[in-house]
């Protein structure tokens, strides 16, 4: 799902929605986030933010759990398929966070942050590193949240 507001543009990716799951879907979904962040960055080097694209950052978060999905709305035209739950929102607070601790970070770091529950699924992942950052708080949580930068 793309969306775009007055924040720039958003795109929403899920991964292990029925009928098709596979037991690596948060290994899969780091990969993918990685192969968007680097994709998305070279652009912007490419382009240097000016011209049509101004790609100013690439923010990713990357969660795993059980969500709603399904079709929203009142029917008819008004009616299209989404997904809704906490880790939705995490993953947006993730997001979020992903651009401001990338910025403040010598050397820039990739624009990726994921939640304990996907570096814990990734751990047998050869090839995927993960490096504990310090716990952050988000809205609508009472508890700092474990985040990891994926690489």
């Amino acid at each position: 799902k793309f969306m775009y507001d007055d924040k720039g543009a958003t795109a929403v990716a899920v991964f292990g929605l029925p009928p098709i799951c596979n037991f690596d879907d948060p290994a899969r979904g780091i990969y993918a986030a990685l192969q968007i962040e680097r994709a998305l960055s070279n652009l912007k080097d490419i382009n240097g933010g000016d011209g049509d694209l101004k790609l100013k950052s690439v923010s990713i978060g990357v969660t795993s759990g059980r969500v709603y999905c399904g079709l929203l709305g009142s029917g008819g035209s008004g009616c299209e398929y989404g997904i809704l739950g906490d880790l939705v929102n995490l993953a947006a607070r993730l997001m979020q966070h992903a651009g401001k601790s990338r910025s403040e970070e010598r050397g820039g770091g990739c624009g990726v942050l994921c939640s304990r529950e996907i570096q814990l699924q990734c751990e047998d992942c050869r090839n995927l590193r993960f490096r504990k950052l310090a716990p952050i708080q988000v809205k609508g949580k009472a508890e700092h949240i474990e985040v990891y930068r994926p690489g």
